[in-house]
């Protein structure tokens, strides 16, 4: 991704953010409107990332699942059965595929020190409040920024 898709992605998603698309959504709708080849509709899988899974707050940072979400269209393996044995899949996912997603997972927790909402959120005595949403918008914006570094 060049310096001006970057720039364009980010502030997409930070904007949909503050138009009430969750974490997870808005992170991988910016990313499908500068893939025009890619189906608009896929923005429906994220849903449910939102806020640490299901507002739940107790799993992955929705913006950072959407991230992942996105270096899999470039990084995801296109046919999980192109080796033949269980073995030879095993190899190629830990050669060819994890490390990638290692390395966004750890730029994200370097930022925030972690990668799970609630240890995100948890300073913030209103999850609905301001200061937690500026917090989150910002989870956008690092996703946004470390996964395009690996795109």
């Amino acid at each position: 991704m060049n310096e001006n898709e970057k720039e364009l992605f980010v502030k997409s998603a930070t904007d949909y953010f503050r138009e009430g698309l969750n974490c997870a959504e808005c992170t991988l709708k910016a990313y499908l409107d500068l893939h025009p080849e890619l189906d608009s509709n896929l923005v429906t899988i994220s849903s449910g990332f939102g806020g640490g899974i299901g507002r739940t707050r107790k799993n992955t940072c929705g913006a950072l699942s959407a991230a992942c979400i996105v270096a899999g269209f470039n990084y995801g393996r296109k046919d999980p059965f192109e080796k033949d044995t269980v073995r030879d899949r095993a190899v190629q996912l830990n050669k060819d595929v994890y490390p990638i997603f290692k390395n966004i997972s750890d730029d994200f927790e370097k930022v925030f020190g972690s990668t799970i909402c609630f240890d995100m959120c948890n300073n913030y005595k209103n999850f609905d409040g301001v200061e937690r949403k500026r917090n989150c918008e910002r989870a956008v914006e690092v996703a946004c920024e470390v996964v395009s570094k690996y795109i």
